[in-house]
């Protein structure tokens, strides 16, 4: 019996907590003045929604900044000698960008990139190290991401890592 009663009054609150939740009030606008001017304040609100989305989405295309080259290849570099190259770049748009990000492929691979807006015509780089702990070839991928615009731009690296020569005791 105490637990028919138990549950009665679980199924009584649960029903009562449901139909106390809120709902959406709605109200009837008297005029059709009123109706005009709401509508009107409606399309005001949704216009600047869509010109704020606008500023904000990328564009699609191409990041206005301009590598001398986008692969550099290191050669033959020794095994445990980090290696590092400077990507050289320039803002050719008309006004200043900013990087948002450069990620590596690896965490092999270390990419340095500047920080702040970057002005029309400047030119900047971006430095890549390579820790060369592995031996053989490599080609790593850096992913540059300009704000504003969809498409990333992509630095590649390669080069073959040698084993460290030991160096011989006695001078011989």
């Amino acid at each position: 019996m105490k637990k028919s009663l138990l549950i009665v009054a679980a199924l009584l609150s649960l029903t009562f907590g449901y139909s106390q939740t809120k709902k959406p009030v709605t109200k009837k606008i008297a005029s059709t003045q009123s109706s005009t001017k709401a509508s009107t304040k409606v399309a005001e609100v949704n216009a600047a929604e869509v010109t704020s989305a606008e500023e904000t989405a990328p564009v699609a295309g191409k990041a206005p900044i301009e590598f001398s080259e986008a692969k550099h290849s290191f050669g033959k570099v020794p095994q445990g000698v980090p290696v590092t190259y400077y990507f050289s770049f320039k803002n050719t748009s008309s006004t200043p960008v900013v990087i948002e990000s450069a990620t590596a492929q690896c965490g092999c691979t270390t990419p340095e990139y500047p920080k702040g807006a970057i002005a029309k015509g400047t030119s900047e780089k971006i430095k890549v190290t390579y820790n060369a702990a592995s031996m053989g070839s490599f080609t790593k991928q850096v992913t540059i991401k300009v704000a504003k615009y969809a498409d990333p731009i992509i630095l590649t690296i390669d080069g073959e890592v040698l084993p460290k020569e030991e160096k011989k005791e006695g001078g011989k």
